[in-house]
């Protein structure tokens, strides 16, 4: 399909750029805070090709995207970006996620310890660093993140169960920049559900975490992982078949 495809570019190349405004194409961004420097090889706006991502983000940008293939079927003019609709719209009070219990969760966590420790789902957790800020301008502490993780709990289990985890850790909070940690073998509790992943790339297998219950919720809430990134995927069948990210850093 490459092949196919730069076949198809080499009459199209052009050295005007096809937009109203170019696009910085080596913008640094909170993912690639060092940018390859690439160059560019504009080509004129006259074929398609299919793309599946997330959503859109306010500024334009797809999230996961995946490439499908080129279409032939319609003119590239023919293509318009579609309009969203209205929430209000197109969601009835059947689709909303409801919390499995009536009444709003008290906080897990006491507002003065640094150190606690909680059994939840019958496993021991120990909560660390609790007074460390992780929002310096709304002084928010990694106890907020983790008592707020545990009231929302009800509505964001059912999107985690069975998906493994790719943990996007922020340790010293917003202002610094995260790490992804996905391998934890040998770095984590035996009572955490896994799911092992070949790589091909080392050719080694790896453990993915994956999403089972509030224990494991609070686990990853406790590594500092400000937002959770749940595998579209799943190692077994969830009790909702989608995919979400909650980000508190939005």
């Amino acid at each position: 399909m490459q092949n196919e495809m730069m076949e198809q570019f080499k009459s199209l190349i052009t050295d005007k750029a096809p937009f109203s405004e170019e696009p910085d194409v080596n913008k640094p961004s909170r993912f690639r805070p060092n940018p390859p420097h690439a160059t560019v090889t504009w080509l004129k706006p006259e074929l398609i090709g299919e793309v599946s991502y997330m959503e859109l983000t306010t500024d334009g940008i797809m999230r996961h995207p995946s490439f499908e293939g080129m279409r032939d079927d319609k003119k590239a003019k023919a293509v318009v970006l579609e309009k969203e609709s209205e929430t209000t719209d197109i969601v009835t009070d059947s689709d909303i996620i409801r919390p499995r219990k009536s009444g709003k969760r008290k906080t897990l966590l006491n507002p003065t310890e640094a150190t606690q420790v909680k059994k939840i789902s019958r496993h021991e957790l120990k909560f660390t660093n609790l007074n460390k800020i992780f929002w310096p301008d709304d002084n928010i502490t990694k106890r907020d993140s983790i008592n707020y993780y545990y009231q929302v709990a009800p509505y964001i289990l059912p999107y985690l169960k069975g998906r493994p985890q790719s943990m996007n850790r922020f340790p010293n909070g917003i202002p610094e920049e995260g790490f992804y940690f996905k391998d934890i073998t040998g770095k984590a509790p035996e009572w955490i559900e896994r799911y092992i992943y070949h790589s091909d790339t080392d050719h080694k297998d790896k453990q993915y975490l994956v999403g089972s219950d509030e224990a494991t919720l609070l686990y990853m809430a406790n590594l500092a992982c400000i937002e959770m990134n749940p595998w579209n995927s799943t190692v077994k069948k969830p009790d909702h078949p989608t995919y979400c990210i909650i980000d508190l850093d939005r």
